[in-house]
């Protein structure tokens, strides 16, 4: 049960590093510096950037 749970862990660390580089909770800035080629020119002028 113990290796089980260690690789269930590894797992969700391997996916959050894939899909959230920016970590779990963000700023705006980092959020914006990881995800810039999917952000709309809209959105980058509403944010200030």
């Amino acid at each position: 049960m113990g290796e089980f749970q260690l690789l269930a862990f590894g797992v969700a660390l391997i996916l959050l590093m894939r899909f959230r580089p920016e970590g779990m909770i963000a700023n705006r800035r980092n959020q914006l510096e990881f995800h810039e080629k999917d952000e709309t020119p809209a959105t980058l002028a509403k944010a200030g950037a």
